[in-house]
Parts: C-alpha cells; structure tokens; sequence
C-alpha cells in the first residue's frame, strides 16, 4: 500500500484542528490528557502581553504528571506534524489527536513543555503547524503547554472569560483539581436539594433530583468530564447526572455514541428515577410532615411526591413506600400512601384547612380528611393519588358538609326562644311540617354555614350532607323535621329588638328568610303572611 500523499495529510489535519464547533475545547482535551497522565491537578492561567496596539494572549495548561519523554514526542504527540528539519508529513496515525485542536484559534506560537525519565524537552509549534523538537538544560515537572494569539487587549476581556467558562463547561466534574487563573472551577456532581439521590451500581454513577422549578437536565459524563449537556430526557422535570467509563463521545464531541454502553447507562438512570429517587421522595415527605412549622420546603416534597405517582410507580418501589406518610388529617392522625390505595369512605376523600367542630364530626363519622387545600400542592398530589391510584374523589369538606351548634347558655334561650316558637307556628300554620325551630350557632372556624340564615335538619345538631339542609315537607305523608336559626347571622341579630315590639312580623320575616334563594315564591310569600297575622290575632 503506498504512503499517503502531503495534500491528502494536510486535508485530514485540517479536518482534525476544526474537528470541534467552539475552537476553545483544545482545553477540554489537554485537561483529557492531563487526566490521563496521572496528574491530581490542573493550572490553566491567561495572560496579555501587550505589543503596540495589540499584543498577545497566553493562555498556558499545566500539570503535574508524567510527562513524555522524547520517544511519546516523537511517537504519538508529533506523528501528525511536519518537522521543521525534515518536512516530513507523511506520518498520519492515531495519537495526538486531541492536541490538534489547539491550532483551532489559529495561534502563532505553541510551546509544549514537558520532562520524563530525567529529561526535559520543548516542542515549538510555528503558525504552520510545523515543530523544532529542544533540549531543556533546567529540570520540570510534568507538563505545560502554552498557546500564543495575537488580539487586541480589548479582544482578550472576552476571551479570559471564554477560556473559564469554557473550562468549566467541560470539565466542572472532573476527577482531579482544576483551577482557572487561580479560582477552582469544581461543581459538585451530587445535587444537594432536599429530594436528591445518589446511586451507584459499579457500572454507572448517577446523580439525580427533583428540582425546586420544572427545569429537566440530562447530563452525561465520563471521567467526570463533560461528553454532553441537554436540557431534555426521557424524565421530564428531573436533573439527572451518569457518570460512566462506558459512555463515548462522538469524534466531534457533540453527542454520546447510542451503541450498548449508552442503553445501559439510560436504563441504570430509569431504574435510579424510579426507584431510590422515588421512595427518596416519600422519605423527606414523611419527615416534612412530622415538623409542626412547615420548612420552605414543603410544598416542593408534595410536588416531588405527585410527579412519581403520575409518572408510574414501579410495584417494588410500591411496596417499599406503602407505610410512608403522604398527608395528614386535621387531627394529626396520618394518612399513609398505602391506606389511600385501599380506598376510603364514600370514595372521597375531603380537603380542610381548619380544624374545628366540623372537620372533628366529619373524622369521628368515619370519613377520610386530610389537612390539605384544593388547589395547593398537598391537595394536588391527593387528587393525583385518587386519579391514578387509588380510584377516590377529592374535594372541599365544607362543600359537602355542614354542623350547626347548639346555643350555648341560659341567658341564650331565654333571649331567643320566645321567636323560635312563634316562627315555627307561622311555618305550621302556612302547612310546612316543621316540628320545632331552635336557634343554633353556624359561625365557627371551618363552618360551612356562616352565610346561612337557618336550615333544616332530620335530627337537630348533627352532621348533615348539605344537599339536606333546606329539605321542608308539605302535605299529609311528609315528615316533619327541625329548622335550626343561625343566631350569629346579621339578619338574625336585627330581628331580636323587632321581636320584643312585633312577635308575629319578626317570626314572619325570620321564615320568609329560611327560603330566600331557595324556593321563595309569592305563593309561599302570602302563605307566610296569612299565617303570622292569625299568630297576631285574638
């Protein structure tokens, strides 16, 4: 086979020094071979040399491992390059491939500093690409490699900032120590959120969580340096970072090969989703819920919660999160995720904010409350759970519920009574099966009758569905039921100094208001008022 010619090496040299979309990844892969080289740490720096108008920027890598001896140089680091002494170019191999990019910024000078086996050499880069191999008389260590490009002081404002951002970007995870002008450019790989995993399971290390807004991040690493970047993966709304020795970049660095290291990696994040991230979430959840002041964190827990119960919960991780806590009721009693799946009274289960007489009647009935609000994220995840699980309703207790309380005294009934028996006389009188009328208080914290003026119920006092509230029968077979009086309405009030002046208008109006948005029409009107002026006759 015969040699490559120059023009088809040049060709490929060129395609291999703009191999990268941004010219600055040359960093990234001296950083890879830095890595490579046994060195625990890496000084990038960025200096301005200025020349006239212009001058110069130097941007120099250094590390501290093993180095090359002239053999690797002349072996591996300059097979693709001509040497300035014998022109040769016809040495195209494997190695130094990620060197070339350096040429990507078009520099005028590169200087490869480097020393092994207890010699020191200089590899010059000119312009053209071609190098003079130098003795150095004066001992190093490792290696540094510094890029020489002409530009202008304002130019190099912008490129200082480049070559940080650049370095961070590509090598923020990195396995040693890596610093820009000083600064470290570290990140953690693990994120540190609430609600927050790692996993790792000898194939892949894999970091991932549930983020405080809905941002999805997939991140892929190998090395702890960056292969790529997306803001998209199969798990909408959740950070996911893989770390992999198994993960390969394609030649141009711009995507991750899909070959059978990638589907095993991506099925390793599936299984740490939905799984150690999913009962992570029920855990902190249950935690939260045991403080009596909520953290800032809690309504986050909820939503981290809900996404994996709309998301699909793996049987096994079904199981292990069965007795976690996912709501409370207003008593404090918990509501675990596995009671809720079994199903509750009425299919429902009720949402209050407050607790009071109310909710405390509606648990001791035996109805499931939970302490949450319906359209807050603990009532969002409830309903979530009712959707895709457990099969119930959920909804506002005070929309279905109501509990009127007794008056409390003496002093009570003796200011009200004489107006609760003549109203219930004019409601007989006008053929309404009342029993009795009593007045009650409806004003209470978590009431669902505060705007009530007066309501009927089958037994006074009790819990009462609300539909049932202003049932009243007429005729022979209809049942006679109490009316209880809001004695807290405004109405009500106004009508206790009428009563002491006027008994039968004041038991007229206090009727007429049991109907008032109800069913008042001018037949019962009139009815209403033929039977207070008989209460008013001799």
């Amino acid at each position: 086979m015969s040699a490559p010619s120059v023009a088809q090496v040049d060709d490929a040299l060129d395609e291999l020094v703009n191999q990268f979309s941004d010219p600055l990844s040359f960093l990234r892969e001296l950083v890879q071979n830095a890595i490579d080289a046994g060195s625990h740490e890496v000084e990038i720096t960025t200096s301005f040399e200025p020349k006239g108008e212009a001058g110069t920027a130097v941007v120099a890598v250094s590390d501290w491992g093993g180095g090359m001896s002239r053999e690797i140089i002349e072996t591996k680091l300059t097979r693709l390059f001509s040497s300035q002494k014998d022109g040769d170019r016809t040495k195209i191999g494997k190695f130094g491939i990620g060197f070339v990019s350096v040429f990507a910024i078009g520099p005028e000078v590169v200087c490869v500093d480097t020393a092994r086996d207890g010699e020191a050499w200089r590899v010059l880069f000119d312009e053209k690409r071609a190098f003079r191999l130098l003795r150095l008389d004066e001992p190093i260590e490792g290696t540094t490699i510094r890029v020489y490009k002409s530009m202008s002081a304002q130019e190099f404002s912008g490129f200082e900032l480049a070559v940080r951002k650049t370095v961070t970007y590509w090598c923020k995870h990195a396995v040693c120590d890596i610093r820009v002008d000083g600064h470290p450019i570290a990140v953690p790989f693990t994120y540190s959120n609430p609600c927050s995993v790692e996993h790792d399971d000898g194939y892949s290390r894999i970091a991932a969580s549930h983020p405080a807004g809905a941002d999805t991040f997939l991140g892929l690493y190998n090395g702890g340096l960056t292969l790529v970047e997306l803001g998209k993966s199969p798990h909408p709304g959740i950070l996911v970072r893989a770390w992999s020795p198994h993960l390969e970049h394609t030649l141009t660095r711009d995507a991750v090969i899909e070959d059978e290291g990638h589907a095993r990696v991506m099925e390793a994040i599936a299984d740490t989703v939905h799984g150690p991230l999913a009962m992570r979430a029920f855990e902190t959840l249950e935690t939260e819920l045991q403080n009596t002041i909520p953290s800032p964190w809690r309504n986050h827990l909820h939503a981290c919660v809900r996404w994996h119960v709309e998301n699909g919960l793996r049987p096994r991780t079904r199981d292990a999160v069965a007795d976690r806590t996912v709501a409370l009721t207003p008593t404090g009693r918990r509501l675990s995720f596995g009671r809720l799946l079994k199903g509750v009274e009425d299919d429902t289960v009720f949402a209050t904010r407050i607790r009071g007489p109310l909710s405390d009647a509606v648990e001791a009935a035996g109805k499931t409350v939970a302490h949450a609000g319906i359209l807050a994220e603990d009532g969002a995840l409830l309903r979530s759970l009712g959707r895709f699980g457990a099969g119930f309703a959920f909804d506002v207790l005070e929309s279905h519920w109501a509990l009127p309380l007794p008056l409390r005294d003496a002093s009570e009934h003796a200011a009200l009574d004489p107006l609760a028996e003549a109203t219930r006389s004019v409601f007989a009188e006008a053929g309404h099966k009342v029993s009795e009328v009593r007045f009650g208080h409806f004003d209470y914290p978590g009431s669902s009758l505060a705007a009530q003026v007066a309501v009927s119920q089958a037994d006074p006092f009790s819990l009462t569905p609300l539909q049932d509230l202003k049932t009243l029968g007429r005729g022979f077979f209809a049942r006679s039921r109490p009316v209880i009086v809001n004695a807290d309405h405004p109405a009500t009030q106004a009508l206790g100094p009428l009563a002491q002046r006027d008994l039968p208008l004041a038991a007229y109006m206090l009727a007429k208001l049991f109907f008032v948005g109800s069913g008042l029409t001018p037949r019962i009107d009139g009815e209403l008022a033929v039977a207070a002026h008989e209460l008013e006759a001799p």
